[in-house]
């Protein structure tokens, strides 16, 4: 059985509608549908560019992706903002006025006890210090007193690699960002989009953010208890009956790119060996992959590749003279 719906989604800086999405539907989805005409969702009101109150309405990333499986679906949304994070987890196992939980990263023990969707936002961890800290050497011998907010993922692993640092637990990131802020603690490892958004809301003027490769991207899933595994699996086809491009307009919508002036038109050069000249006069040009949707670091956009990682491409064709397409 088939269901196609015409979503139509009013964006501030998105204009249009949505493309109509084809969804096959098993009996058990259509019954669980049926019977369920309501999701009672989870959602935090100071969380962007996730979740949070903007003009009096939710909005954010996670947001859109919950409307549009709504109006797709033809369900209502009731939101939940009462209780602590803690007491959200437990909840939602037991359907305690909380059936969704809109953004949460998958680690080992909440699989125990519940199920997630495929991840619809992932952005990597980042290191936040004070400005005088350098941060290159953050990771070096020494001990460093750390800021940690429970359940998330990135916990287990700073214990077990660095087992010497101190760790302070804080409610959630923006108190873990003000402590480093106010000098309490040496640093805080979030999510660098929450953290760019918060540095920048609540004048945090006494701290950077710095790149992290050592830890994976943190991804993004909704979940949902145990007995719902029907609406996982709805999510998770209407994740991938989006357009591409829909998903890039969702974030962009939230997280705007911004690029450093004259950043392509640098004209410092690039010392270059004999064999690197050799091997870039054999090759004037060179094919590169483009995700579709990995914004804002490489993804599609009218049929161009754009992203942080695209300009730096385009930068170093520029300063060493041959073609990326």
């Amino acid at each position: 059985m088939k269901v196609i719906a015409s979503l139509f989604l009013t964006m501030i800086s998105l204009l249009g509608c949505l493309h109509a999405a084809s969804v096959e539907i098993t009996p058990q989805e259509q019954a669980w549908l049926d019977k369920t005409k309501t999701l009672h969702v989870r959602i935090t009101k100071d969380l962007p560019p996730y979740q949070f109150m903007q003009e009096g309405e939710y909005a954010g990333i996670s947001v859109e992706y919950i409307k549009f499986f709504a109006s797709m679906f033809h369900l209502k949304i009731e939101y939940e903002t009462e209780g602590s994070w803690v007491e959200a987890l437990e909840r939602v196992k037991k359907h305690d006025g909380i059936d969704v939980i809109l953004r949460l990263t998958p680690n080992p023990d909440l699989h125990q006890t519940m199920l997630f969707s495929k991840a619809y936002c992932a952005f990597p961890f980042a290191l936040l210090t004070s400005t005088t800290f350098p941060s290159e050497i953050f990771f070096g011998g020494s001990a460093r007193k750390i800021a940690i907010v429970p359940n998330y993922v990135i916990n287990e692993k700073l214990k077990q690699d660095f087992p010497h640092f101190t760790y302070v637990t804080y409610a959630n990131s923006l108190e873990a960002m003000r402590a480093v802020n106010e000098h309490n603690v040496d640093g805080f490892i979030g999510d660098i989009a929450i953290m760019s958004m918060f540095v920048k809301k609540y004048h945090l003027d006494n701290v950077k953010i710095s790149n992290l490769t050592r830890y994976a991207t943190e991804e993004q899933s909704v979940a949902a208890a145990k007995d719902w595994p029907e609406f996982i699996s709805l999510f998770n086809k209407m994740l991938d009956a989006m357009p591409q491009d829909l998903h890039v307009k969702i974030k962009r919508k939230y997280l705007p790119l911004v690029q450093e002036k004259n950043m392509l038109e640098s004209t410092q050069g690039i010392e270059l060996n004999e064999r690197e000249k050799l091997y870039l006069a054999a090759h004037p040009s060179i094919s590169v992959t483009n995700e579709l949707s990995w914004y804002p670091y490489d993804f599609n956009e009218e049929g161009e590749a754009r992203g942080y990682a695209v300009d730096y491409m385009k930068l170093l064709g520029k300063k060493v003279g041959i073609h990326f397409h």
